[in-house]
C-alpha cells in the first residue's frame, strides 16, 4: 500500500467516524473480509466476526435513534465521548506499523478531524430540531449515511480524489461550524427566556403602600390591575402556552377580557419565533366543589 493510498483511508475512516462510527467501522470491516480492499495491518482487527456484528448492531441501533427529533441530539451528546476518541484510535492503529511519531501525529489530526466533523453534524441537528416536523431529520439523516458510505468508498478506490474534496470539506467546515453554532446559541437563549417568563412571579402594576399591607393608595383608592378588574367582572383569566418539544409550558397568564385580535398577535409573534412548535390561548375555568382547575382553549395555531 503506497503512502497516499494508506493517507487517505486513515483520514477516510476517521471522517466518516465523526459523522457515522459504526457505519464506518463495519463497513472497512466487510470490505476487507470480502477481499475488496488491503486493510492497513493495525485493522486487521475490524475483519472480527464480533467486531463486525457489534458494529453492525450499533449500526442500525444508530439509523433509528438518528432519525427521532430531538433523540438525535441525546445521541450525539453521548457519542461526543465515543466519536472524537474512536477517530484518534483509528488513525493511530492503522500507522502505528509505519512510524511511531506518524501514528502520534496521524492521531492528533484523526481526532480534530473526528471532533469537527462531530461539531457539525449536532449543530446541525439541533437546528433541525427547532423545526417540529420530523421529515427534516430523516432527510439529513440518510443524507449522513450516505456521505458516510461514499467517503470510505472515495476514500478506498479513489484516494486523490477523496483528498481533494477532503480540503474543501474541511474550509467548509471552517465556515459553517460558528454559523451553526452561533444559532444555536441564540435558540437556546429564547428558549431560557421563553421558560424563565413562564416561571417568573407576576408583579403588581401598580406599587405603592401595599408594601406596608394596605391595599389603598396615600389619595385612599385602592390599588387594582387588570387582572383584579377581570377576576371581579367574572371573568376567568387566559393562560398562553407553548409547546416545545412536544411539551406544553405555561407561558403567560393574561386578563380574561382581552380582545381576540391581541391574542391572534401575540400567537403569530411567538409562532413565527420557530422555537415553539405550536401556541395556544387557554382560559381556566373554576369548577365548584373540586379543588383543581379545568379550562377551554380558545386559540391554537
Amino acid at each position: 500500500m503506497d503512502a497516499v493510498h494508506l493517507i487517505a483511508m486513515t483520514l477516510g475512516a476517521t471522517w466518516a467516524s465523526g459523522i457515522n462510527l459504526y457505519a464506518a467501522v463495519t463497513g472497512l470491516g466487510l470490505l476487507g473480509v470480502f477481499g475488496m480492499v488491503e486493510l492497513p495491518p493495525g485493522w486487521e482487527l475490524l475483519m472480527h466476526p464480533l467486531v463486525i456484528a457489534a458494529g453492525g448492531l450499533m449500526y442500525m441501533v444508530e439509523f433509528t435513534a438518528d432519525k427521532v427529533p430531538g433523540g438525535d441530539s441525546v445521541w450525539d451528546a453521548i457519542h461526543t465521548f465515543i466519536r472524537i476518541p474512536a477517530g484518534a484510535v483509528l488513525a493511530f492503529s492503522g500507522t502505528h506499523h509505519v512510524d511511531p511519531g506518524l501514528a502520534l501525529a496521524a492521531a492528533l489530526v484523526g481526532g480534530g478531524l473526528s471532533a469537527a466533523n462531530h461539531s457539525a453534524k449536532a449543530g446541525l441537528r439541533l437546528a433541525i430540531n427547532t423545526s417540529p416536523e420530523p421529515f427534516t431529520n430523516w432527510a439529513a439523516s440518510t443524507t449522513e449515511d450516505g456521505l458516510t458510505f461514499s467517503g470510505i468508498a472515495l476514500a478506498v478506490y479513489h484516494p486523490v480524489l477523496f483528498l481533494s474534496l477532503l480540503g474543501l470539506w474541511i474550509l467548509l467546515l471552517i465556515w459553517a461550524i460558528p454559523r451553526l453554532w452561533r444559532f444555536v446559541r441564540a435558540a437556546y437563549r429564547q428558549v431560557r427566556s421563553l421558560l424563565g417568563r413562564a416561571t417568573a412571579p407576576r408583579v403588581p402594576a401598580v406599587v405603592g403602600p401595599a408594601a406596608t399591607g394596605s391595599d389603598r393608595t396615600p389619595t385612599g383608592r385602592r390599588t387594582e390591575n387588570a387582572f383584579d378588574t377581570s377576576r371581579e367582572a367574572g371573568v376567568p383569566p387566559l393562560v398562553i402556552q407553548v409547546q416545545i418539544s412536544g411539551s406544553w409550558h405555561d407561558l403567560k397568564e393574561i386578563p380574561g377580557d382581552t380582545p381576540q385580535v391581541h391574542l391572534v398577535g401575540m400567537a403569530r409573534k411567538l409562532k413565527s419565533s420557530s422555537i415553539t412548535q405550536k401556541v395556544r390561548v387557554f382560559q381556566k375555568v373554576n369548577q365548584p366543589g373540586r379543588s383543581d382547575t379545568g379550562g377551554n382553549v380558545l386559540l391554537e395555531m
